[in-house]
């Protein structure tokens, strides 16, 4: 990790200071084309509220779908050893 920290900390750097890196020509088209399938526009700023908005409801979702994958686990596929569905009070409190 300490050998990969300098040069990928000098790739951070560049990307956030908006300048072409050695990965622009691959990873700028693939970004652009994620934006777009989001509506994101990237030359707008995103406010707090919208920041705690999005985060909260990622936050929701995540929590909602390990909920549910811990709760249903007996009926989903590749249960091979036939596990019991976690009981609601320890799905719950799963972090």
């Amino acid at each position: 990790m300490i050998v990969a920290a300098v040069p990928l900390g000098a790739y951070i750097a560049h990307v956030l200071a908006g300048e072409r890196t050695i990965f622009s020509r691959v990873l700028i088209p693939v970004e652009r084309a994620f934006y777009k399938l989001s509506g994101v526009d990237a030359a707008r700023e995103q406010s707090w509220l919208v920041y705690a908005t999005a985060m909260l409801a990622f936050s929701l979702v995540g929590f909602l779908s390990l909920y549910a994958l811990q709760r249903l686990q007996n009926v989903l596929p590749l249960n091979p050893t036939s596990f019991d569905p976690v009981p609601a009070d320890l799905a719950f409190n799963t972090r």
